[in-house]
């Protein structure tokens, strides 16, 4: 490889970082946006910060305990006392037979009419694939699919390689 070619690799690693269009022509190139990567770096940083009792906490290792410590007493487990007499003045409208409907195990045909229900050119869902590529590939991936919905549908978790 040549200088200039490393150079001009050198650069473009440099622009890369410092997630620019911008170029200047010479040597002071990655100078210039070694100094934008190292602004960039700065104002993601938590440089100081101020504790309960008005303290600044200006060291890193203290930060971060501190910042630790907030989070695990934000989120720390609580128990909740439950009054059930609340959940009674939620009105049921759904009834039984529905719910019985809504939670029976789909058929083999209720999971293929859902499947060519969907919009062809509808956004690709969590595993990417868009409504096209179901209705194409049924005939290689339907049977798949159907065990994997009756099986959510018994045991109440996707298989895992299914799982997003």
């Amino acid at each position: 490889m040549e200088i200039s070619e490393l150079k001009s690799m050198e650069i473009s690693i440099w622009k890369q970082k410092a997630r620019t269009t911008e170029a200047l022509e010479g040597e002071r190139n990655t100078t210039y946006f070694h100094a934008l990567v190292k602004s960039s770096l700065n104002r993601s940083q938590i440089v100081e910060i101020e504790d309960d009792q008005g303290t600044i906490i200006k060291d890193q290792h203290g930060i971060k305990q501190y910042l630790v410590k907030a989070y695990e007493n934000k989120y720390k487990f609580q128990e909740v006392d439950m009054n059930y007499h609340l959940m009674n003045l939620i009105p049921h409208l759904i009834t039984d037979g529905d719910n019985d409907q809504l939670t029976s195990i789909p058929s083999p045909s209720e999971v293929k009419d859902a499947v060519f229900s969907m919009d062809a050119n509808s956004s690709p869902g969590p595993d990417g694939f868009q409504g096209a590529f179901y209705h194409f590939f049924w005939y290689l991936i339907g049977g798949d699919v159907r065990k994997a919905i009756i099986s959510f549908f018994k045991d109440t978790k996707l298989p895992q390689d299914l799982s997003v």
